[in-house]
């Protein structure tokens, strides 16, 4: 199997921004790190969440709304699909985010271009394809996502700065509760609970980012109980504190 790259983009959306219909001669793959939001690919609907990923097959129309602001990561590659064949689906990135370690040392030897780096980033396009064959692939169940856990994850979106019951989401989504755990994670790649943190904490990062606010107030406005929760839990997740975070930044 023979992979050549024919673009790499990085980019950041601003919450409720809109990216018209438009093809390419070429595959797509789009990662996104951050944000939420619905790409409409010829006569399906898919929504993204972070570490999901979207491929589109060449010639296909899409469009892109983005709900939050949102980080992505894309590249248009072409190559014999006879030996790894890939469809238009969205993807899960694996827990260790695999797919995009791969993709930011792509963007890495793209910005060095030392010598033969556009060998290197053809062999690494290749490697992505056998990796993304090998993800949870969820091509045969939008409608699943569109119909039913949508409410659920929008519910989260406008709310999780307060406490959330899970019972009441399992309940808005048409399903037992194990069933809407189980679910959830199968078509997010998160279970309810881990999704609700990574939209606290995403808010918390762009708090320290862009303001000077008290650490206790932007742990009570992200939606942790105590200041003291906040950090213990930010260090665990991030490797530093939320103070340690805002200084690096700055």
């Amino acid at each position: 199997m023979q992979a050549k790259l024919d673009f790499l983009h990085y980019y950041s959306f601003a919450a409720k921004s809109y990216v018209g219909f438009h093809k390419h001669s070429c595959f797509e793959l789009v990662y996104y790190s951050k944000g939420t939001g619905r790409m409409k690919l010829g006569d399906e609907q898919y929504y993204y969440s972070p570490h999901s990923l979207l491929l589109t097959e060449p010639e296909f129309y899409h469009d892109e709304e983005h709900y939050e602001a949102t980080d992505v990561l894309y590249i248009g590659f072409t190559y014999d699909d006879t030996t790894v064949p890939l469809k238009n689906g969205l993807f899960f990135d694996d827990s260790s985010h695999l797919l995009l370690h791969l993709l930011e040392r792509m963007k890495q030897v793209m910005i060095a271009q030392r010598p033969h780096y556009i060998l290197q980033l053809n062999l690494l396009a290749g490697e992505i394809i056998i990796e993304l064959s090998r993800l949870k692939y969820s091509a045969a169940k939008p409608k699943l996502w569109e119909n039913k856990l949508i409410y659920a994850v929008k519910a989260i979106e406008e709310n999780y700065i307060h406490p959330i019951d899970l019972h009441s989401l399992a309940s808005l989504s048409g399903y037992s509760f194990e069933r809407f755990r189980h679910i959830f994670k199968e078509e997010t790649g998160y279970s309810p609970v881990q999704y609700i943190m990574s939209k606290r904490f995403a808010h918390a990062k762009q708090m320290l980012e862009a303001s000077a606010t008290p650490i206790s107030l932007i742990a009570s406005e992200s939606g942790f109980s105590t200041v003291s929760q906040f950090c213990k839990l930010f260090k665990e997740r991030f490797g530093c504190t939320p103070l340690e975070y805002r200084k690096q930044q700055g």
